[in-house]
């Protein structure tokens, strides 16, 4: 998960960058995982220095969590393309690249998808039907990223469970 902002910002290389260069308005950070890039945030010391407070939240239009930071976190609804300052999951980069984006700092390292089945849904057969598609999919896909020759590192992906 990385920090990113627009290619055109020259200035910004770091996100102590972002926050000595902010407007009056502050700035604005648009994610889908409000609460990873708040806990960062507040977490880095060139925040520190500007306030105490954690950043402000806004999940939803009728659920806010502002304190008087000049930092606010928004969820971005899967919207982030064309968002200025944003956290999001990065893999390759190419993406990022394509929309414009640059990353300038790594929000959370090697996070990993899991793929969770209570064993209530797997006591119904056509859902554990569904779930073994789903899982056999997940895992075509990795072992499709871990082989030679495709611009990944191999074995990246941890340990294999069947």
């Amino acid at each position: 998960m990385r920090l990113l902002v627009p290619k055109k910002r020259r200035d910004v290389t770091c996100p102590a960058d972002l926050l000595t260069r902010m407007g009056s308005d502050g700035l604005l950070v648009w994610t889908e995982y409000p609460r990873l890039a708040r806990a960062f945030f507040a977490e880095l010391p060139a925040y520190q220095e500007l306030t105490s407070h954690p950043p402000s939240l806004q999940l939803l239009p009728w659920h806010e969590e502002v304190t008087d930071s000049p930092v606010t976190i928004r969820l971005s609804f899967g919207k982030t393309e064309a968002k200025e300052v944003l956290v999001d999951v990065v893999d390759t980069g190419l993406t990022a690249e394509s929309n414009g984006k640059k990353a300038v700092a790594t929000v959370l390292k090697g996070s990993t998808a899991w793929l969770i089945a209570s064993h209530e849904a797997m006591s119904v057969p056509w859902k554990a039907g569904r779930i073994t598609e789903v899982a056999q999919a997940l895992k075509a896909a990795r072992d499709a990223a871990d082989q030679p020759g495709n611009g990944r590192q191999e074995g990246r992906h941890g340990p294999r469970h069947s």
